[in-house]
């Protein structure tokens, strides 16, 4: 027994405490504790006293009569927690699971890895799947696939299963249709349908004339679906036999070989000199008959225009700019066939000049 007396001064009062301490209340982590027995006792009157009593004697140093023990790291352990439940609703489990967790001499808890508690695990039995969410679930249509369309071209019918479910103890199980009468929601069981196959005759293409030939040498016309069972209404193209549809655009030189262009003779130039103008006929026509006709392509018609004598005049400023530039001997054998020419005019300008200056009189 431990005896405390009041410090320099005469007191009836003393602390008394037991030397021996209590067990350990936990062996390490730091949070145990260890307990033993003080009082307060009346050495006058020979009996224990109140605490206050001692208390109230400021030269008493009361002794401690608990203390921390254990202040040291645990060895690792597994400690066990609760999994999420498997379901929300109708009967689930929740699986616990495992971690390797240390406690430290200062009381914080820090994980390991799994394999610092390898050995442990063949000496415990780990705790039971526990059940939760055992409330039911609500009720809810389940849809199956659609089937097949009753018939093979047109307007038909579609079905599918439908069926009034509650997901209960891990299975969906059927339940009364009465309890999915409240329930909001596509539950239809059969619907109309069109087959992509079309019955034949039913519906026809049908195509406007052609357009006029473009300057691209293009023909376009309309082309639509018509139905025969609506007063031959107008309906979306998917209705017809899209590789039948006729060509809604085509190129001109397609009729190439049953029209043709025919041009006449050039007429004598506007001019002699000083740049004139010569014309010609063009028609279309029927390449068999020579017929006139109208499905010639424009962007294949000849020019009816053509320049001419584009030499200086005699008289003019630029005639002294006249000058032959070659090859005018094969032109000076045949002048009236290449003087009209604008090309050789040009390249053998005095040559074709003598030869315009001798048909018109001039010298």
């Amino acid at each position: 027994l431990a005896v405390f007396f009041a410090q320099g001064a005469q007191s009836a009062l003393e602390w008394q405490a037991d030397e021996t301490w209590s067990r350990c209340s936990a062996s390490c982590g730091g949070s145990g504790l260890q307990r033993r027995s003080v009082i307060c006792y009346n050495t006058e009157k020979q009996r224990r006293d109140t605490w206050a009593a001692c208390r109230s004697e400021k030269s008493l140093v009361q002794p401690v009569s608990v203390r921390v023990c254990g202040v040291v790291d645990c060895p690792p352990g597994l400690e066990y927690k609760q999994g999420p439940c498997t379901h929300s609703c109708g009967g689930g489990l929740a699986i616990p699971y495992s971690t390797c967790e240390q406690k430290a001499s200062d009381g914080s808890v820090k994980t390991l890895p799994a394999s610092k508690c390898e050995h442990l695990k063949v000496k415990e039995d780990p705790p039971q799947p526990v059940p939760c969410n055992t409330t039911a679930c609500p009720v809810e249509y389940k849809l199956g696939d659609w089937g097949t369309c009753s018939v093979t071209c047109g307007s038909g019918l579609q079905t599918r299963e439908v069926k009034c479910t509650r997901f209960q103890d891990g299975v969906t199980v059927d339940v009364d249709e009465g309890l999915c009468e409240m329930l909001h929601g596509a539950r239809l069981s059969s619907r109309e349908c069109v087959d992509p196959r079309l019955c034949p005759g039913n519906y026809y293409w049908d195509e406007s004339d052609w357009s006029l030939c473009t300057p691209t040498c293009l023909k376009t016309r309309r082309v639509g679906c018509f139905s025969k069972k609506d007063n031959h209404a107008m309906v979306k193209d998917s209705y017809c036999d899209k590789a039948s549809r006729p060509a809604a655009e085509q190129h001109c030189v397609n009729y190439a070989s049953t029209y043709v262009w025919k041009a006449s003779d050039w007429g004598s130039c506007s001019k002699s000199c000083g740049s004139g103008n010569r014309e010609r006929k063009i028609e279309c026509v029927e390449k068999l008959t020579g017929r006139a006709a109208n499905g010639c392509p424009i962007c294949e018609k000849p020019p009816s225009k053509q320049e001419c004598n584009v030499i200086a005049c005699p008289d003019s400023e630029a005639a002294g700019e006249c000058f032959d530039l070659g090859y005018c001997s094969v032109v000076a054998t045949n002048p009236q066939l290449l003087c009209p020419n604008p090309k050789y005019q040009k390249q053998c300008c005095v040559t074709c000049r003598q030869f315009v200056l001798s048909n018109s009189g001039g010298k």
